[in-house]
């Protein structure tokens, strides 16, 4: 069976069952949260996670829709991107979510404590990205803001920076400043233990490949509008929309348009 989730301005989750020929709620259920819902719901180990403009983040039971948790403090900001869980890496059981009050929160996925956060210049509207296990205890985090930088820090601590991204000629410690607000996801491709790049669309039309291990710059392309999707790579090919209502596929190895595209 497969099930969809979904939410709305009313603070209403869905989840949704497709039955073939269409959609009803049989199996599924929906939930009222009493707060503008503009974060998409990540479901994850059994869970469903989604920040509010309540400045919450809750955790839900994917299967009856209760409530597990919400956050009750140390959160300000309302709450639009969609959150990034890591349950396994050892020591990890976290989630991480952005606020457009500058913040990245890192909340315990057991019971839904604050632990810690990093402070921007900019409001965080996109999703964090996680390398997940490139090392065995720990993950970085890249952070893309609306004050035109990607930040790269321990997932854990959201203080400390990577070595390699310190002491590059002409940008800051720890970041990377493309100089255009991002609302698109950064989406980090790992092609083994040393190569892993992060993809990122900004709102100058342009999408970036930087390296993330060092955060330095690869290549950009240009489209005719902002991109705020978030970007996919498969088969050596990065695929994402762009606001000049075209979607573009280029090759990931140097940006080139793939024959036929955009469309």
């Amino acid at each position: 069976t497969t099930f969809i989730y979904a939410a709305n301005d009313n603070g209403d989750i869905y989840k949704i069952r497709d039955n073939g020929s269409g959609g009803d709620l049989t199996g599924g259920w929906s939930t009222a949260l009493g707060a503008v819902v503009r974060s998409s719901p990540a479901v994850y180990n059994g869970a469903l996670y989604v920040g509010c403009s309540d400045q919450k983040l809750y955790k839900l039971n994917a299967s009856t829709g209760g409530t597990t948790w919400t956050t009750t403090a140390a959160i300000t900001g309302s709450l639009t991107a969609t959150v990034a869980v890591d349950e396994w890496t050892p020591s990890a059981d976290c989630a991480w979510i952005g606020s457009e009050a500058n913040n990245i929160y890192r909340v315990n996925t057991g019971d839904g404590t604050v632990i810690n956060n990093f402070s921007a210049s900019g409001a965080i509207k996109a999703s964090p990205a996680l390398t997940f296990g490139i090392r065995s205890t720990d993950d970085d985090i890249y952070i893309a803001s609306m004050d035109g930088k990607i930040y790269a820090r321990n997932g854990l601590n959201l203080a400390t920076i990577p070595t390699a991204w310190t002491g590059r000629g002409g940008q800051e410690d720890g970041n990377y400043n493309i100089g255009s607000g991002m609302e698109s996801s950064p989406y980090v491709d790992i092609v083994n233990s040393s190569n892993y790049f992060i993809y990122v669309g900004a709102n100058d039309g342009k999408l970036y490949k930087l390296n993330a291990a060092d955060g330095t710059f690869v290549w950009s392309v240009q489209t005719g509008g902002p991109v705020k999707s978030t970007p996919v790579v498969y088969g050596g090919w990065v695929y994402f929309g762009s606001d000049d209502c075209q979607c573009w596929c280029v090759s990931a190895t140097d940006g080139s348009a793939r024959p036929g595209w955009p469309v």
